[in-house]
Order: C-alpha cells, then sequence, then structure tokens
C-alpha cells in the first residue's frame, strides 16, 4: 500500500481480504472476479484511490505468482530424478520435471515482463497512441474515457519500480514463506497420517500441485485440478489412502 496508507487499520485490511478471498473459493473464474473487486473493497473501506488500490492488488498477485514460480523451479531441480521416475505414471510419458520446470520459468519470465512493461511510461502512451487512432469509434470512446485511471495505474507501477524498489523484492521474498508453509502443512499431515515420505518429496508434491491449481482458475480456486493432482502423485509415490 502507499506509505500515507501504511496504517490502516489491520481489522480493515483483514475485511477486505476475505470477502475477495471467498469469491475465488466459490465462484468459477473467481481471480478474474475478485482483483478489481479487492480494490474497490480498499476505496471503500480505507479511502484508497481505486487505480492505486488496483496497482497494488496487481502487484501483489505479481509477487504470489514469481515467488511461487520461483520455489517450483528450486524444488524440480532438487527433485528432478524422482519427477522423472514418476513421469509415466502421472502424464503418460517421460518429462513431467521438464514440462514443471519450464511452464514455471516461463510463467516468471512472463510475469517479469509485465512488471517492467508497466512500469515504464512509454507503455501507456504507446498504448494511447494506438487506441487514439483506433478504427471502431467506440474503442476511441472507450479509451478517452479510461484514459486517466490507465495514466494513474502506470504512474504507481513507475513508483514501485522506481521510489520502492527494495520494498518490492523483500515482498517478493516474503511471499515464498507461505508457498513453503504449503508444502510444510502437506508433509505434517502426511506424518500424522502415518506416511513416510520425506520431506522434499511432500514440498515437491505441493509446490507442483498449487502450480498446476494456477492455471484452473475456470474451477472454483482450482480444486478439481488441486486435490486430483495430490491423489495422484500421492498415490504414485506410494503413499497409501
Amino acid at each position: 500500500l502507499p506509505l500515507e496508507f501504511q496504517h490502516a487499520s489491520l481489522w480493515k485490511i483483514f475485511k477486505a481480504r476475505t470477502g475477495p478471498e471467498a469469491v475465488v473459493m466459490t465462484v468459477p473464474m473467481g481471480p478474474f472476479i475478485s482483483e478489481p473487486l479487492k480494490a474497490w473493497i480498499l476505496f471503500k473501506i480505507i479511502g484508497l484511490k481505486t487505480s492505486v488500490g488496483m496497482a497494488s492488488v496487481i502487484m501483489r498477485s505479481c509477487f504470489l505468482v514469481l515467488a511461487q514460480c520461483s520455489l517450483v523451479v528450486l524444488l524440480v531441480l532438487l527433485s528432478f530424478g524422482w519427477l522423472e521416475s514418476l513421469s509415466p505414471m502421472v502424464i503418460k510419458h517421460e518429462g513431467l520435471g521438464y514440462l514443471l520446470l519450464l511452464s514455471a520459468a516461463a510463467l516468471f519470465a512472463l510475469y517479469c515482463g509485465f512488471l517492467l512493461a508497466a512500469s515504464r511510461s512509454s507503455v501507456i502512451k504507446r498504448l494511447h497512441n494506438k487506441l487514439e487512432h483506433a478504427r471502431f469509434l467506440w474503442i476511441r470512446k472507450v479509451w478517452e474515457s479510461t484514459e486517466n485511471y490507465f495514466t494513474e495505474l502506470n504512474e504507481q507501477f513507475a513508483f514501485f519500480s522506481g521510489e520502492r524498489r527494495s520494498t518490492v523484492v523483500i515482498a517478493y521474498l516474503l511471499y515464498i514463506i507461505p508457498w513453503i508453509f504449503q508444502g510444510a502443512e502437506t508433509y505434517i499431515i502426511l506424518k500424522f497420517l502415518g506416511s513416510e515420505i520425506p520431506l522434499l518429496q511432500a514440498l515437491t508434491i505441493e509446490a507442483a500441485c498449487g502450480f498446476l491449481r494456477s492455471f484452473a482458475f475456470i474451477f472454483p480456486s482450482g480444486f478439481v485440478t488441486y486435490y486430483s493432482g495430490h491423489f495422484l502423485m500421492l498415490n504414485v509415490s506410494g503413499v497409501a489412502f
């Protein structure tokens, strides 16, 4: 959040987070609905300008994805041989390790590219020049009515990448922690149930299934992909059900 809003009530921020999360968990394609909803709720609860709130929400989503991709790449490299041994049973072909590694690396590069492009004022200017001379009148009218909003959004991204660059790096590193805890939670639950699965394998399974869930946004919270992936990978890993 902007510096002047960093002392906002924790309870208000909590409320702004829980509502949209319920949308993610219950509504198909929830992430596409919840992100603008968070910005609107931040405006209603703490008076944060919607363009600023949207920039903060987008940055947070980018941090989550970048942190997740980083962890997936690390864990896949550490357990590459084990993943390849599971590959014929999981995807019926060789190359599960390569698939996860390349997908995570590509998504990491895509989000980094988006953040770099969004932080440059020239992007908005170029987009403005193209849409200003668009063939269809309705496109020009839509752009004219929202131009100020997107300009402000671009300025916020530039502010993050410039004056608050250290904050961005710290936030990215901190967002790795929740993903690690999810894997640790899986390991503890499996140990409690009597499984002897190694910690690295539990972390890798959680990271891989969580990563695949990110692509299943059409389902509420990606439940179908997430739990079926868990079942399949744990089953071929020898974990009894």
